[in-house]
């Protein structure tokens, strides 16, 4: 079943991905599934959510920016905990990215 679900049309996943609404609903809606589905869905991702999220530290955002190639477009604003170590993952990871808020980060 793990080799389906990498066969899955990624327009499909984007409309789960716009049915659940924002990011951290689809991480946590995709954390107990195959890691096949994770892998095609970050893989497919090009806009990412995180406003707000204190919690995300450097450590998150070097595995997300590992994993998300294709980000054109990623809001930190509030995200209180990221220093120069996630900003300089997203640079090397994420080739397309045009777009990064940063407002209220230190």
């Amino acid at each position: 079943m793990e080799q389906q679900l990498v066969h899955l049309v990624p327009e499909l996943l984007r409309k789960v991905w716009k049915h659940l609404g924002s990011t951290r609903q689809v991480i946590a809606a995709v954390t107990p599934v195959s890691k096949a589905l994770r892998d095609v869905l970050f893989a497919t991702m090009t806009t990412m959510n995180l406003r707000g999220c204190c919690n995300i530290t450097d450590a998150t955002m070097t595995a997300l920016a590992a994993n998300c190639a294709n980000l054109t477009t990623i809001d930190l604003a509030g995200c209180g905990n990221i220093a120069d170590t996630a900003i300089t993952a997203l640079a090397a990871n994420c080739a397309n990215l045009t777009t990064i808020n940063l407002n209220c980060c230190d």
